[in-house]
């Protein structure tokens, strides 16, 4: 069994959103029908996507998967990204510009949660929410694509804690403060 990147599960989870629910015509939870883009003389649902930061190698790889994974679907859907360089306000005057645009998907890494207010709102305009790599509090987003870091840091801490045999010095390198996985 071939195992499919995140990335690449999170464009294939857009375009089956995006095919499932037609070219924006259909009724759907009704406050969606204006997110179709002109495309070439054809109207194309707008997948958009919000990025915490592109500027580090992984990032940068994340970019490169999602838009390579979106291309494979440029007939089904027009794809859009945003990059707010690990700056919460800039991500959430991109998510509610993008929210604008009555994208039909909606993929956020949020910076932090503070960008939650900005994504309930896309997603109460109807559109599908998914989180990548980052989730956020409540309910108000559809899929989330990414660890689960509570258990990951668990694990860890379990696995250098048998390592050390109860001797040594543990080095934590920390990430952004309020980032969601920090």
């Amino acid at each position: 069994m071939k195992l499919c990147q995140p990335l690449t599960v999170a464009a294939m989870i857009a375009a089956l959103v995006v095919a499932g629910c037609g070219n924006g015509s259909g009724s759907g939870n009704g406050s969606n029908s204006g997110n179709t883009v002109s495309n070439d003389n054809r109207n194309l649902s707008l997948v958009a996507f919000a990025q915490a930061n592109s500027q580090d190698p992984w990032r940068q790889v994340f970019d490169k998967d999602i838009k390579d994974a979106a291309d494979k679907h440029a007939t089904e859907f027009t794809f859009e990204e945003q990059e707010a360089r690990d700056d919460v306000t800039k991500q959430i005057t991109e998510i509610e510009n993008l929210t604008v645009k009555n994208p039909k998907v909606l993929l956020v890494s949020p910076v932090t949660a503070a960008a939650q207010t900005a994504i309930e709102k896309a997603h109460d305009q109807g559109a599908f929410v998914i989180l990548l790599d980052r989730s956020i509090p409540g309910e108000k987003w559809d899929v989330y694509v990414g660890g689960d870091n509570l258990e990951i840091g668990r694990q860890a801490g379990d696995h250098m804690g048998k390592r050390l045999n109860g001797k040594g010095i543990v080095l934590m390198i920390r990430g952004i403060a309020d980032a969601i996985p920090t």
